[in-house]
């Protein structure tokens, strides 16, 4: 009895005094604790201390330790168990203790989530622990991320964390988050696999789950995949086409191995272009004629030949790089050859390079077809049906076996009648540049085409075809002008002895505009804000540079009848090449004028570019740059969605799907919104692509027949059509056909713009951009949209009239 009275005693003076001891700190502070005789917080206990006897230990303990929330006194023990959660934050914790007294912090408390030293397990505990003063915004958990604490979004209306803002990812670097009240889930990203918080990455090169071309290559990249063309091939990977060849009528039907890829082998160390050559056939006996006079009107002029010949089973033939002429005379071709495949030995693959009389290497007459070698090689006859033959030995090697004169190797016999004869041309781009193709590739061709790039507008660089070589075409400026203008962005490249450099210039379809040239004045100065001059090789030796408009941008090109082509201000063009060119010395270069000086050099006369002002060209080539790529409306857009779907609806109706480009003749924010300039440009001009932008909406149509300025009248277009590539359903491309009053696929007339159908399903009008007059409608001559009948039509635009934000027009190119 005495035992229970003297506990009983003890624990009431240990509480008075634990009780003194908080009610002093509330004296001091302010803030009065929160205890309870009786009770306890579980589950929560991070600390303990021991032999706490009659003081305030307990109180000095918690305020010590920032994580400390609450704490439990175990009077029958001296020991201080402190929490760090309160009775407020965990009430299912909270549970009755006979032996223990709990007090809750007050005093400088630090709030539940705060900090990462006391993170907390959910929004729910954080407001049921600070009440009122609970407000929406970041705080530190330990519940999303397996042991670990991360600074995580926290909103106390509903709850809700947002797991996937936290600091340290929930799912993996390669999936997709998305937060749900509650929760969040997690998914593998395109071209992973996995459970989202693990994911790995999808070889769709092994599981062929890829879409290359069946001429390319996979290579597997993190997520994606990369489809490359392979050697002769061209293209963006999932659509590649053969250089040329593959369109030989001869060649087709055979082995590729044996044939094409043979003769691909013989020609690799003689291309223009190892990247870039592809060929493009110019004349073929069966469905152009037999005439020599054909082939060299098809022919001339045309640079590098493969000729390719069929007597029978027999097949062989030559190539030259040496253009052909109408002329009669013997010419060098030091790269070129004979070859036979089928031959009196049967497939005998042969290839028969030049070993004398280097100076005969091909004939070329206006009554000769190709022909080869002195004596000659192989002779193809003026109409090609008899007495074309063949040689042994007398410029190119002789077959194993075989001596000079009349050879019956190649076909069985001296004299042959050929069964088929095609000769495809080579271009290959900037890679054709006679003025490069024997100087270092990485140095030249790789330098101005990585000067090129970030003003090129996505085009692949085979779509850079010449329009002048001075040696060739002649001097004069007009010339230039007559091949050049309107073709859209050029590259110059200009020679002088050892020296090369040149220009840049992206404005479109340049027309001249020149004053009276009897005052002696062109006012023909313009804009064009990405073009640039350049130097390859200088005074400095190989040292190449590219020089920027830094001043009088309005002066950038200068464009008249009687001027080649000239890049700067008036007052002194930075390079300016006089007509005649080849055969004076009016042609000069200056420093500063509009482009950026050389390094070393100040603003005036500039010996920079071939060591004085003044000069005489030794060689100049110009470059357009053609193709769907330079729509202004589409290139800035997803390939895939845009240019590679409307490529999709023009591949079955192009007049060549291998050497078909197109060049812009029309583009209305550039040239003027007036329809006559719209026909001036694009009339005559054969099949065209016309692409109309209206705010985000984007459509046009395709026609296989030229416009015509008069007499004012529909036109029948067989395979003309409608498109839309983003409509009232937004991106939903779509290519409407014709399917009733074929005669009026089209309209033609002087004061209209392109203009498609009866009634018109979609008319442009003059100066379209200022009076709201164009619009569209549903069902005249194309098919009407899906859940659209004939008539008033908002499934183009959103409304019947319009006004366009833009618009393009391209013609087709066969060569």
């Amino acid at each position: 009895m005495a035992k229970k009275v003297l506990y009983a005693v003890g624990l009431l003076i240990k509480t008075v005094l634990l009780c003194c001891t908080a009610a002093q700190q509330w004296e001091a502070t302010g803030q009065p604790e929160v205890s309870k005789f009786g009770m306890m917080l579980q589950r929560h206990i991070f600390k303990r201390i021991t032999g706490a006897g009659l003081s305030d230990v307990c109180l000095r303990g918690c305020y010590a330790d920032v994580r400390c929330q609450s704490f439990n006194y175990v009077f029958t023990q001296d020991i201080c168990e402190l929490s760090n959660r309160t009775k407020e934050a965990r009430p299912e914790d909270y549970v009755p203790n006979p032996e223990r007294f709990y007090f809750k912090r007050d005093y400088k408390r630090v709030p539940l989530g705060s900090i990462p030293e006391l993170p907390a397990e959910t929004c729910q505990e954080i407001k049921m622990s600070e009440g009122g003063q609970a407000v929406s915004g970041k705080y530190w958990f330990h519940s999303i991320v397996p042991e670990r604490t991360v600074l995580a979004p926290c909103d106390m209306k509903t709850e809700d964390v947002d797991e996937c803002n936290s600091t340290i990812p929930v799912c993996d670097v390669n999936a997709e988050c998305v937060n749900t009240i509650g929760s969040h889930s997690c998914s593998c990203k395109a071209g992973f696999t996995g459970n989202g918080k693990k994911c790995v990455d999808v070889d769709e090169c092994a599981n062929k789950s890829h879409d290359c071309d069946a001429n390319a290559s996979c290579n597997n990249t993190a997520g994606s995949y990369r489809c490359t063309c392979n050697s002769w091939y061209q293209g963006n990977g999932t659509s590649c086409y053969f250089c040329g060849l593959n369109s030989s009528v001869i060649l087709t039907s055979l082995d590729y191995n044996n044939y094409t890829g043979k003769l691909l082998s013989y020609l690799e160390p003689v291309l223009l272009s190892s990247k870039w050559s592809r060929f493009v056939k110019c004349w073929h006996v069966k469905t152009d004629g037999w005439a020599a006079s054909t082939f060299h009107s098809n022919c001339d002029g045309r640079g590098p030949t493969v000729t390719i010949i069929k007597v029978n089973d027999y097949i062989f033939g030559g190539y030259t790089d040496v253009s052909w002429s109408s002329s009669c005379f013997w010419s060098y071709a030091t790269k070129a050859f004979l070859f036979s495949f089928n031959n009196i030995k049967g497939y005998n693959p042969v290839k028969l390079t030049q070993y004398r009389n280097q100076q005969y290497a091909m004939y070329t007459c206006s009554n000769y077809g190709p022909t080869f070698g002195r004596g000659h090689d192989i002779y193809i006859i003026g109409d090609a049906v008899n007495n074309s033959y063949t040689e042994c030995g007398e410029t190119y090697s002789n077959p194993t076996g075989y001596s000079g004169v009349n050879c019956g190797f190649f076909t069985g016999s001296y004299h042959f009648t050929p069964s088929d004869i095609e000769v495809f041309f080579e271009i290959g781009g900037l890679g054709a540049s006679i003025i490069l193709e024997s100087l270092d590739p990485n140095k030249y061709l790789g330098k101005l085409i990585s000067f090129l790039e970030p003003v090129l507008t996505g085009t692949s660089r085979t779509d850079f075809a010449r329009c002048w070589h001075a040696k060739t075409d002649g001097w004069a400026a007009s010339t230039f002008h007559s091949n050049c203008d309107g073709r859209g962005p050029t590259v110059t490249i200009v020679k002088v002895n050892e020296y090369i450099f040149g220009g840049y210039t992206d404005l479109f379809n340049v027309r001249l505009h020149c004053s009276s040239i009897s005052a002696g004045s062109c006012a023909g100065h313009a804009y064009a804000s990405k073009a640039f001059i350049f130097s390859l090789y200088n005074v400095k030796g190989y040292n190449p540079v590219k020089l920027t408009q830094y001043l009088y941008q309005q002066y950038a090109m200068y464009r008249c009848n009687t001027y080649g082509p000239t890049f700067g201000a008036g007052y002194g063009h930075d390079i300016y090449i006089s007509d005649g060119s080849g055969n004076n010395q009016n042609s000069y270069t200056r420093c500063g004028s509009t482009y950026t000086k050389p390094s070393g050099y100040s603003t005036g006369n500039c010996g920079f570019f071939t060591g004085g002002s003044n000069f005489s060209p030794t060689d100049v080539e110009v470059f357009y740059e053609a193709g769907l790529g330079l729509s202004a409306i589409l290139r800035s857009l997803d390939y895939n969605q845009y240019l590679k779907v409307l490529f999709s609806y023009l591949d079955p109706v192009l007049i060549n799907k291998e050497r078909s480009r197109f060049v812009r003749c029309w583009h209305a924010k550039t040239d003027g919104w007036a329809a006559s300039t719209f026909h001036s440009n694009c009339d005559g001009r054969g099949p065209t692509v016309t692409i109309i932008k209206v705010n985000s909406y984007i459509f046009g149509g395709y026609t296989d027949v030229s416009w015509t300025s008069s007499p004012c009248a529909y036109s029948s277009a067989s395979k003309a059509f409608v498109f839309s590539l983003y409509n009232v359903k937004g991106y939903n491309p779509v290519k409407l056909t014709q399917y009733r009053y074929q005669q009026n696929a089209m309209y033609r007339c002087s004061s209209y713009g392109p203009t498609f159908g009866w009634g018109h399903d979609m008319y442009i009008r003059d100066d379209a951009v200022n009076i709201r007059q164009s619009y569209t409608r549903c069902g005249g001559t194309y098919s009407n949209p899906t859940g659209y009948s004939a008539g008033d039509c908002t499934f183009f635009t959103g409304s019947r009239h319009f006004t366009p934000s833009d618009i393009e027009v391209f013609f087709e190119i066969t060569n």
